[in-house]
């Protein structure tokens, strides 16, 4: 109703519809922000060494500290953190890898194993934003 007036407000001094469409036009950009989510599981499988741009490393470290703190709220996180662990050790060629010594206590059921597992998922994040560093060391966006 109020908006209703506003709009005969605005409509009495010659918008002819102008303001009905903004305002349509920033709700639907709010509502897309807002529930728009974009899927980054792509970069996942895509090595770090063959990125192609500095954004998208942020993106994949920024995406791979989201799996980490979201792990054990929600199951999907899990499987696809689970996923990228099993992929990663795959083309992984570092021997003692944090992800490679995490997979091994998690098929061995360790008990001490949720005291040590966000130590080792954040120790690979580093791995993952050294490379990106040394990668694009020129770009001062990292």
């Amino acid at each position: 109703m109020f908006l209703s007036k506003i709009l005969y407000f605005f409509n009495a001094y010659g918008f002819d519809g102008n303001i009905e469409v903004w305002l349509i036009g920033v709700v639907l950009i709010i509502i897309y922000q807002v529930f728009y989510k974009k899927d980054y599981t792509n970069l996942c499988l895509i090595d770090t060494q063959k990125l192609m741009s500095a954004e998208e490393a942020i993106t994949k470290i920024n995406f791979f500290l989201e799996l980490v703190d979201k792990r054990n709220s929600k199951e999907s996180f899990k499987i696809i953190l689970k996923g990228y662990i099993f992929q990663h050790e795959e083309i992984c060629e570092i021997k003692d890898c944090p992800l490679k010594v995490y997979k091994k206590k998690l098929l061995e059921n360790c008990e001490t194993l949720k005291e040590e597992e966000y130590k080792l998922l954040l120790a690979y994040c580093k791995i993952l934003y050294d490379v990106s560093i040394s990668m694009y060391a020129i770009l001062k966006s990292i």
